[in-house]
Formats: structure tokens, C-alpha cells, sequence
């Protein structure tokens, strides 16, 4: 029988959050006096093929397809991931294949990996030393060469990032197209700020709560703050239309302005608590954004520790080993053309899959 809109229906959406494989600075103490980027060590051989032997663990024993990955820019997530979607993708592997180099064919349409900053390293001296982090703060990963890293065909060119780069490089004012609450804007944006100052009408207009604050900032008086608006910007390349320029200068520019915040990849010397924040965000935000599919989130290990004590409640995470992972899912009901999600059950026990906890 043929189904209709006002018939329910309800599926599990899966996510695993996953630690990288075994870092090469923790094997050979010696490499970062001459490393390039000593923030950033890469895998060891062993840790190349402990996540390709992940990656055919989850084929065989997890009930369930994983459709995209999502992966930290940091070179050992992004080279754990490889062997992980390579193993995921491979087409008739063989029993003894111990690395993505002994896979001859893959099946590119399985999985879709993109990168994303929201899953990167906690940006403090509890997670990268102080005497190896870039001394202007600016980690520097090269995105597109990333990504030539994944198996060919694996990459998903039309993914928009969460979190997105900061840029150390370019400063000052410019028109750019922004969504805002999912409405369209164009704006004038300080990219020395993390803020962004608009009217009290527009305010109205978009339907945002905000907190009073007797402040001035360069003279202006400010109204009040809007916390944890989502900002995004449409064109990294800032081309704009001048009549946009000054609708736009016309539309957001006041006597009294509020200030809302952005989502841009964190700066260096982010608290703990940012980071864990961060972490049980992103989880959520990119199983929002594909609420279909079942996700894979490489990332480093608080990541993978907040996957447990962030959604299982009093709960101490004690140790994530190299490639341990944890399993998330919640229940998505489908009626009248939308879709509601339910709350993440955590499904991983203490002591399985390389993450020991006590409650």
C-alpha cells in the first residue's frame, strides 16, 4: 500500500566518533626537533595500519552502512581517515591486506569524506605543547592537499563546513553574502573581529533573543549580545554586488547595533571546557545536517571522550586508545514531510572498543 504524509515513520541514525591512529611524536621523540610542523605529527606505520584495520572491523561487526566521514584537518586524522574510507570502500580485498596500499579496487560511491575545523585538536597547552605551537597562532593546514589524501572519488566537493578557517592573513572590512538563521544577508564584516554588529531592526527581523549590555564599543552603544548565532559566509572568494553593498549598509547599519557571535575555527589557548563544548556541538550540528545518513567523526581523542560523557550522563571518560571508538544513535521520526530527532543514546560500554569510563 502505497504511504502518505500523515503516515509515521521512524528509523536510527548511527554516528561512531572515532580517535586517530598512533602518532608519530609519541614513537620517536626526536622528530620534532627538525619537524616542519611540530604541531602536527603524522602516523606511524603501525598507526596507517591499525586504522585500516579498523576501518574492516566496521564492516564486519557494526549493523549498519556509514555513509559519510567527517574528519579533523590535523594530518593524523585525515591519513587515519584514509585507511578507514579505503577499507570501507574496498572491492574484493583480500584477508591478509594490512594497509590501503594492498587495496587494487574501491567502490568510490560507498562513502563521501569532507573535512571539517570543528573536529580539530583542542587548541591548548593541555592537548600541544607551548614550545611546539605556532608562535602566530596560525596552524596552517593546506586543505586542498588534504584532501588529496582520501581514495580517489571520495571527496565531497559541495560539503559547507560547520566551523570554517580562520583566515590570519587577510584583515579589515568587506561585503560579503552571510546566512544568518538561515536567511540570506549581505553585510560589512570586520575580519579582525569575532562579531558582527547589527540593528536593532534587523535584530527583529531575524527573530533573535538578546541580552542587555550597557557597553560602548568605538563609540557605538550597544543594545545587547546575541550568543551562539549561527553565521555563515556564502563566497570565501567576498565578490559582492555594490547595489547589494548598500542595501546592505542601508539595512544593518543603526545608531544602536547587537552584537552576534560567528562559528570560526578555535583560536590557540581555548579552554577545556570550550573544546568539550565544541566537541558535543559538532556531533550534533553535522547529524543534523544529514539526519538520513549514518555518520563516521575522525577526530582526537577529548573528542572521542565527549562522545561518552557528553550524551551519558555522569559519566568519566579515563582513557581513549589510538582508533578507539564510540557509537551514538538516536530515533528520527518522519510525519507530515518533517523530520524530528531524538536525543543520542550512548551505546558503547566501558572496556569495548578502546575507551574506558566510569560512571
Amino acid at each position: 500500500m502505497a504511504s502518505t504524509e500523515s503516515e509515521t515513520t521512524t528509523f536510527y541514525q548511527n554516528v561512531v566518533v572515532m580517535r586517530h591512529g598512533d602518532r608519530k611524536d609519541n614513537f620517536d621523540p626526536t622528530w620534532i626537533k627538525t619537524a616542519e610542523r611540530p604541531w602536527d605529527p603524522p602516523l606511524v606505520d603501525n598507526g596507517m595500519a591499525r586504522a585500516f584495520r579498523t576501518g574492516r572491523t566496521f564492516r564486519t561487526i557494526l549493523p549498519f552502512q556509514i555513509h559519510r566521514v567527517f574528519v579533523s584537518p590535523f594530518i593524523r586524522c585525515v591519513q587515519t581517515a584514509s585507511e578507514v574510507v579505503a577499507a570501507l570502500c574496498a572491492v574484493d580485498v583480500e584477508a591478509n591486506a594490512k594497509s590501503s596500499t594492498d587495496v587494487i579496487k574501491f567502490d568510490p560511491s560507498k562513502v563521501k569524506v569532507s573535512i571539517e575545523y570543528g573536529l580539530c585538536e583542542m587548541l591548548n597547552k593541555e592537548a600541544i605543547r607551548v614550545d611546539v605551537a605556532p608562535k602566530d597562532g596560525n596552524f596552517g593546514f593546506d586543505v586542498p592537499l588534504l584532501e588529496t589524501m582520501f581514495p580517489s572519488g571520495t571527496l565531497d566537493p559541495s560539503f559547507e563546513r560547520v566551523y570554517e578557517k580562520r583566515d590570519l592573513k587577510q584583515k579589515g572590512l568587506m561585503y560579503m553574502d552571510i546566512n544568518i538563521t538561515s536567511q540570506r544577508k549581505s553585510a560589512l564584516v570586520d575580519t579582525e573581529e569575532s562579531g558582527l554588529f547589527i540593528s536593532e531592526k534587523v535584530v527583529s527581523k531575524l527573530g533573535l533573543s538578546i541580552s542587555k549590555l550597557s557597553k560602548r564599543i568605538k563609540l557605538v552603544p550597544i543594545v545587547g549580545v546575541a550568543q551562539g548565532v549561527e553565521l555563515r559566509h556564502q563566497d570565501e572568494s567576498n565578490h559582492y554586488d555594490p547595489k547589494d553593498a548598500t542595501k546592505a549598509s542601508q539595512e544593518w547599519a543603526g545608531e544602536n547595533v547587537t552584537g552576534c557571535g560567528s562559528k570560526l575555527m578555535p583560536q590557540w589557548e581555548e579552554t577545556v571546557d570550550e573544546s568539550r563544548s565544541r566537541y558535543k556541538q559538532i556531533i550534533k550540528a553535522l547529524a543534523d545536517k544529514y539526519p538520513s545518513e549514518n555518520l563516521l567523526l575522525v577526530t582526537h581523542g577529548e573528542g572521542v571522550g565527549v562522545s561518552i560523557s557528553g550524551f551519558l550522563e555522569h559519566t568519566t571518560v579515563v582513557e581513549v586508545e589510538y582508533c578507539g571508538y564510540a557509537e551514538l544513535k538516536r530515533l528520527m521520526t518522519c510525519k507530515n514531510g518533517s523530520t524530528t530527532a531524538g536525543n543520542f543514546l550512548g551505546l558503547t560500554k566501558s572496556g569495548q572498543s578502546g575507551i574506558t569510563y566510569f560512571d
